[in-house]
């Protein structure tokens, strides 16, 4: 057996490929931010504005978690890629992608009163995986939602994005191994 397998090395380009992307689009982003800051106050230079918190350091902890949803993402579709065509792999990671994003309606499935419903809404809520969590929104967007420790929230889910990673990618080599090529 060779092992990694390519799917390993597939995974290894692909996150990469996103690392590299998100972190120039945080970058401009957050230079975006800071040249509007200069427009309110032109007298704060760029340490005034990174040290004083007026930063936005939850834009840049919103940019960390995309990574790990791209992350997530990724692997997904290197699993689905081992035994679907491209097409259906698009298809399949693109819906898991939306209704990952959706996990509070498949939460409240869980909760319905039709049992087939609750058992039904209760496996996709807890087999799928949950691209909501990576998602930091503020109080004004969803006052209901309020994050009380945001360090241990964001550890919680960077291990649950890094092991749910690590056994899709483990199941992409197994079924990648037992394929006839």
């Amino acid at each position: 057996r060779n092992f990694p397998s390519t799917n390993s090395y597939r995974c290894t380009g692909f996150e990469s490929t996103v690392s590299i992307n998100i972190l120039a689009m945080g970058v401009v982003f957050l230079a975006m931010l800071y040249l509007q800051s200069l427009k309110a106050t032109p007298e704060s230079g760029l340490w005034v504005w990174i040290t004083s918190g007026s930063g936005a350091p939850e834009m840049v902890r919103g940019i960390f978690m995309t990574f790990f949803q791209m992350l997530l993402l990724a692997a997904l579709t290197i699993f689905f890629s081992t035994f679907t065509t491209p097409i259906v792999n698009f298809f399949l990671s693109f819906g898991i992608f939306m209704v990952g994003n959706l996990s509070s309606v498949t939460d409240s499935l869980t909760t319905n009163s039709n049992p087939v419903v609750r058992y039904t809404g209760t496996i996709i809520h807890y087999l799928l995986p949950n691209f909501g969590n990576f998602n930091i929104q503020n109080a004004l967007i969803h006052p209901t939602n309020e994050i009380t420790n945001p360090v241990e929230y964001m550890r919680n889910n960077i291990i649950y994005a890094l092991i749910y990673s690590a056994v899709l990618l483990i199941l992409a080599i197994i079924v990648f191994d037992r394929r006839e090529v």
